[in-house]
């Protein structure tokens, strides 16, 4: 894992940053993820950052329209581990229906990091731990995503070190899930 450099993206080192990597399609929750975090930086009054990573009709519209300053966009990058290393957390507010088992996720638990993300299919399962999730999974209302609830959560993690420090002692955990030797290991059992 090769974490990007916060400085070369002008993200401070006391910052909180999230890190999104989707395609930049509406229903992945990209302005409600910025909407969220503008919502919670009022509420706190900390320095709360967001990455998004990856291309599409949205990161195309954000080039030509721009974002707020506290968000930078990456577009494609096949470092996606590299820049969630470089957050605090993970995050991904879908509304997306076809959502199945985002392998996302897992790039952000192997860079050592929680996540953030919304109750759609196995999103919930794939952050279970015998201990707790490595993270926090918000519900849809009617296939909406529920921003005030979604900047609670951030504002949550922004400023609760305890509550942080707690969702990453499980990070581990629900990654070794994933490493390729374990699910070698199952495939061979069945």
């Amino acid at each position: 894992i090769k974490p990007v450099s916060r400085s070369e993206i002008g993200m401070p080192d006391d910052a909180f940053v999230l890190c999104c990597v989707s395609r930049a399609i509406p229903d992945k929750g990209w302005a409600e993820a910025i909407e969220a975090v503008s919502l919670a930086r009022q509420a706190t009054g900390k320095d709360i950052r967001l990455i998004l990573v990856g291309n599409g009709p949205v990161y195309d519209e954000y080039c030509h329209s721009g974002v707020p300053s506290f968000v930078y966009l990456a577009g494609f990058s096949e470092n996606s581990v590299g820049f969630y290393a470089a957050a605090d957390m993970g995050i991904m507010l879908t509304k997306f229906k076809s959502e199945s088992f985002p392998l996302t996720i897992v790039d952000c638990l192997f860079a050592g990091r929680p996540y953030i993300a919304t109750a759609v299919d196995e999103i919930r399962n794939m952050l279970a731990t015998d201990r707790g999730p490595a993270g926090d999974v918000i519900e849809l209302e009617k296939w909406e995503i529920p921003v005030d609830q979604a900047a609670q959560v951030i504002a949550t993690y922004a400023t609760n070190t305890d509550a942080l420090t707690s969702t990453k002692e499980v990070v581990a955990e629900a990654a070794n899930r994933y490493r390729i030797d374990v699910v070698v290991d199952q495939y061979v059992s069945i």
